[in-house]
């Protein structure tokens, strides 16, 4: 099973990630969490280029990485039986590439190979809050910069993508983390995948 989890700057996706594989793992359960950018050269070229690339560019170099990262690391563990919880996916090339004028139709054939999730959950926030989280941890990503106004934006794109996505048939569930702590949002995430799971098992 691949689990996505994507959303704006500062929202929480990378501690989410890694407490749902966690908790899967603490279950019994194989898992993997992972990320994108990849851990790949192409992966930390992308990370470290945000100031220097702009769009087709970024967008190619990115796309390189999700599909070699999906031929190198997330159908190897689907293919041994593991749930992957994917930091980052197809949903954040849609916001970051669009914000970088990419069209939104061209992205979306840039992907079309790229594996559908089994599940993509999409975390959603305050934005003031989000930018504040940004700002404090540090931001190595052009696309972290700004304020508010920059964050409802970028949330406002996520939105958007969620709702192409729905329309091509991914299985999208959007997670509030307003006010929640990490270990909430996770267990609301677990919840779904459990759900999945459950009605795997009925058919």
């Amino acid at each position: 099973m691949l689990v996505a989890v994507d959303g704006p700057c500062g929202v929480g996706k990378t501690t989410v990630t890694r407490l749902v594989a966690d908790a899967l793992l603490e279950r019994g359960v194989p898992a993997l969490a992972t990320g994108q950018p990849s851990q790949s050269p192409m992966g930390k070229l992308a990370r470290s280029s945000t100031h220097e690339l702009h769009g087709l560019a970024l967008t190619f170099l990115m796309a390189a990485d999700r599909h070699h990262h999906q031929a190198e690391v997330i159908i190897p563990a689907l293919d041994d039986g593991l749930v992957v919880v994917c930091d980052r996916y197809v949903p954040t090339a849609l916001v970051l590439d669009q914000l970088d004028g990419t069209d939104p139709g061209f992205i979306m054939a840039v992907y079309r190979h790229m594996y559908r999730p089994d599940l993509a959950v999409l975390l959603t926030g305050e934005s003031a809050t989000c930018r504040a989280r940004a700002a404090a941890r540090g931001t190595y990503s052009r696309f972290h910069e700004g304020g508010t106004a920059a964050g409802e934006r970028e949330a406002a794109l996520y939105a958007g993508a969620g709702q192409l996505l729905s329309e091509v048939g991914y299985p999208l569930a959007t997670v509030d983390t307003t006010g929640r702590p990490a270990a909430r949002v996770a267990a609301e995430v677990l919840a779904l995948i459990n759900d999945l799971v459950s009605v795997s098992a009925d058919q």
